[in-house]
């Protein structure tokens, strides 16, 4: 009885050890509700980061055109992409860090939330952390499938832009680390419910060092 006892505790903990080792390894494609500064921290430090084991032979990640219209080039074309275009290559590799976060904004608007204020309010004094100072960042909008396709990636891109701003502004961080990517309805986190609440979300790129 007693090894039928110790069989069954040391399965019992090595599935809660399994899950909870599941549970981190996933962290990196779900969408976060208001990270904490240490959240943003652990997610984009390089240091903290383990790519994930890779199988022989080269992965292409290939970019969703978006097939409308161009929409009109922005005022300011300063770090800014054009629809159905990637990240750069050195960055296009899903195993980066980065963070996948859900930033509420007024309805067809780029004006942010309160809700949406703290939150980079923690990503803000995680990017002036020493930990992450030596480190540009990539600001990848996207937006869920209601409305046009043209008019979502000109949305993403204003919600990027915004996001940029305010961390600019608000918290000194150097515009010159920061670069805003507007991907639309292109890249959904739920592709199998284009207009799902999670597919409009900024995700925070770890561009490396100048």
């Amino acid at each position: 009885m007693e090894k039928i006892l110790s069989v069954i505790i040391f399965i019992a903990a090595f599935g809660i050890s399994w899950s909870a080792n599941s549970d981190t390894q996933q962290t990196q494609g779900v969408v976060q509700q208001n990270p904490s500064k240490d959240e943003f921290i652990n997610s984009l430090d390089p240091k903290n980061h383990k790519p994930k084991p890779r199988s022989r032979g080269i992965a292409l990640v290939p970019s969703i055109p978006l097939k409308k219209p161009k929409p009109p080039e922005p005022e300011n074309k300063e770090n800014v992409s054009e629809p159905g275009t990637t990240i750069p290559a050195e960055v296009s590799v899903p195993d980066i860090p980065q963070i996948s976060v859900n930033m509420t904004f007024e309805f067809n608007s780029s004006l942010l939330t309160d809700a949406t204020r703290i939150t980079l309010g923690n990503l803000g004094q995680a990017m002036q952390d020493q930990k992450l100072k030596p480190y540009n960042f990539i600001i990848e909008g996207h937006t869920d499938s209601i409305g046009g396709a043209s008019y979502n990636w000109e949305l993403s891109l204003r919600r990027a832009a915004a996001v940029k701003r305010y961390l600019i502004e608000t918290h000194q961080v150097s515009p010159k680390r920061l670069k805003i990517i507007g991907k639309g309805e292109a890249e959904p986190i739920y592709p199998e419910n284009p207009k799902a609440p999670q597919n409009r979300r900024v995700i925070i790129i770890n561009a490396g060092t100048s």
